[in-house]
């Protein structure tokens, strides 16, 4: 089955909540990513049909991925000049990511590294920020729950992921 990804769309009705859709519906688009494919996140909302997807696509709050979802947890390396940043250097708690890269990687960085309950609460505050300052901040608390939830060494790795400096 097919990936699917939100679309600015589905991210501004997260928010607003304008469009009338049943509770499973409203949870698939609150989760979806293209990390899984649709099948596997019907799988995971108690009570989500099959025509969830397609009616959550033919509203235009999701379409599907056009690739495959890198690991978040596992980004390619690559030098600070290779990066274009040899003589700019960013304040401390700065992502060098731009809002798009940063809002996926948030993503996956929750999912594979937070528990249900936390993931579900950190997706809600990724949703329901409004700029790069604001995804930014969250950032930095899920750096935090990581922390707490999952050590030193895999919050370490978030913050990297995330585009903070070590």
């Amino acid at each position: 089955m097919a990936r699917f990804t939100k679309t600015q769309l589905g991210r501004e009705e997260i928010a607003a909540r304008k469009m009338a859709f049943d509770r499973p519906t409203r949870n698939l688009l609150l989760i979806i990513d293209p990390s899984r494919d649709g099948e596997d996140w019907l799988q995971m909302v108690h009570g989500a049909e099959a025509g969830a997807l397609a009616a959550l696509e033919e509203a235009g709050l999701i379409e599907r991925a056009q690739a495959p979802a890198a690991s978040a947890a596992a980004p390619a390396r690559s030098s600070r000049s290779e990066r274009g940043e040899d003589s700019v250097l960013r304040p401390p708690g700065e992502t060098s990511l731009d809002e798009t890269a940063l809002y996926e990687r948030l993503n996956g960085v929750v999912k594979a590294q937070l528990g249900l309950v936390q993931g579900l609460r950190m997706t809600l505050a990724i949703e329901q920020a409004d700029g790069h300052e604001a995804l930014c901040a969250v950032a930095r608390q899920v750096i935090a729950t990581v922390r707490e939830h999952r050590g030193e060494a895999a919050a370490a790795s978030a913050s990297w992921t995330l585009g903070f400096e070590a």
